[in-house]
């Protein structure tokens, strides 16, 4: 009777672990599955780089990322198409305050730059000299985007005389549905058309813009909206008050009186006073968090937040803000040093107070390059030198800035002087492929729309969106194979 238990008991023993070892094995192939439709699909790509004759597409695989988006993507025949159209916002996430009546920094105003190419076996940049023949426009999905009160977003993107692209004016878009609901990945479909009125080519981007400016998290008070966002007039009076206290200014009884604060009049305008930038990160400095942490207490990029501004595959490497930017002391020290530089004693004095309250303190602060915001930023040379592999754990554009404005990521333009980078790679922070919070792949929708896959346009020797013969050489920018 013994021995008649004891044997039940291993059999379904057995059939326990047997049922658990195939639990884990579906888990890890839905895992893997997962993982390769959101990025890797992007290695389905079609064109020569697959043995895909030019002009023909491969079909991504059933429940990849193209099958999962919410956000339509215009169709695109690679028999038929003469045109391709890319478009992008200059700013992977748009950082809006809206503290208003108090006081007013940072403004709505997206910029969103589109580029038209005529396909063939040399394909042709459409310029500005061909503005009179062709019209690019844009307009928001949701047309009320901001509110209720909003005017409706549409407009025309104008032609750069010598360039190769068209460049819309600040558009005002806030991170809110027409019903009010917080949607910071509002996005906007973008039409080329001829002097006749005729569609050339049409595209969708995405147009991030979000008021999650974490003042609160120190100055306290509310959020402002649905518990997401927003600036609060309790948040915004404490921050008045604290310079107030700092500065001796009477910034809150101005606001009191109903005059809004410009912070930009003082912190941009006045010749001995440090710009905004330098002011802002050089005071937050001395407080005493570290690492991303520090970053995402003020911008939308905390992974506890309800928006992601860095949301490209570089997080995948498990990259984050520092390793492009610095510690908040480093970054801090860059924009002060320029403005020591010029001669601002409060520049030279607060770079002292920043590198001495680092841990570990930074003992020779000068070892910090000097950078003008907007203008000198890491440049991705700094950790792609195009010979070898970055390694994702060593790799660091910190201290490696760029020039000047024109060789910022969204201005940049590849070697042939024509393509812009973001055209094919995507916006700041959300290169391709990237992950939308919004849990479909809005943030990838070009690649989807010309390749069917999520990668840059143009990965794997995938010529076949702009070109319509065979290429066996690439001009764009030197790869690492």
């Amino acid at each position: 009777m013994s021995i008649y238990k004891q044997s039940g008991l291993q059999k379904r023993m057995f059939l326990f672990w047997l049922l658990a070892l195939a639990a884990c094995l579906a888990f890890f192939c839905w895992a893997y599955r997962s993982l390769s439709s959101d990025n890797a699909v992007a290695t389905a790509m079609m064109g020569q780089g697959n043995g895909t004759a030019p002009g023909e597409f491969t079909e991504p695989p059933s429940g990849s990322a193209g099958e999962r988006i919410r956000t339509p993507v215009p169709l695109f025949d690679p028999g038929k198409a003469e045109y391709v159209l890319t478009a992008f916002s200059i700013q992977g996430m748009q950082h809006v305050t809206d503290a208003e009546p108090a006081w007013s920094l940072l403004r709505p105003g997206n910029i969103l730059v589109a580029q038209l190419i005529r396909r063939g076996p040399s394909p042709e940049m459409i310029s500005g000299k061909d503005a009179g023949d062709v019209s690019i426009r844009y307009s928001l999905d949701d047309p009320y985007a901001g509110g209720k009160n909003a005017p409706v977003a549409e407009g025309e993107l104008k032609a750069r005389a010598d360039a190769t692209d068209f460049v819309s004016d600040p558009i005002t878009v806030l991170p809110f549905t027409s019903e009010g609901a917080f949607a910071p990945y509002p996005t906007a479909a973008v039409r080329a058309l001829d002097k006749e009125g005729a569609l050339l080519a049409e595209t969708r981007t995405v147009l991030p813009v979000s008021t999650e400016i974490g003042c609160r998290n120190c100055h306290t008070g509310p959020w402002k909206t649905g518990g997401k966002a927003g600036i609060s007039p309790q948040t915004a009076g404490n921050i008045l008050e604290a310079h107030d206290r700092r500065n001796n200014t009477r910034l809150k009884e101005q606001a009191d009186e109903g005059g809004t604060v410009d912070c930009l009049s003082c912190h941009g305008a006045v010749p001995d006073l440090v710009n905004i930038s330098a002011a802002v990160h050089g005071f937050h400095s001395t407080m005493k968090l570290k690492g991303a942490e520090a970053c995402g207490n003020c911008h939308p990029s905390s992974d506890k937040g309800s928006t992601q501004f860095f949301r490209d595959f570089h997080a995948v490497w498990g990259l984050d803000c520092t390793r492009c930017h610095g510690s908040l002391e480093q970054h801090a020290l860059s924009l002060l040093r320029a403005e020591a530089d010029k001669g601002k004693e409060s520049a030279a004095k607060r770079m002292l107070q920043v590198a001495r309250s680092a841990r570990p303190p930074i003992v020779e602060e000068k070892s910090v390059l000097p950078r003008e915001p907007w203008v000198n930023l890491p440049h991705c040379t700094g950790c792609h030198d195009f010979k070898t592999k970055p390694d994702p754990m060593s790799a660091s554009a910190f201290n490696k800035w760029t020039k000047d404005s024109a060789a910022l990521f969204s201005n940049a333009l590849d070697n042939t002087g024509n393509l812009r980078c973001p055209s094919c790679h995507g916006s700041p922070h959300v290169v391709y492929p990237a992950t939308s919070p919004a849990g479909d792949d809005r943030d990838n929708l070009q690649p989807l729309q010309y390749q069917k896959a999520a990668p840059p346009l143009g990965k794997d020797n995938n010529c076949a969106v702009c070109h319509t013969v065979p290429m066996d050489y690439f001009i764009h920018h030197d790869r690492v194979e």
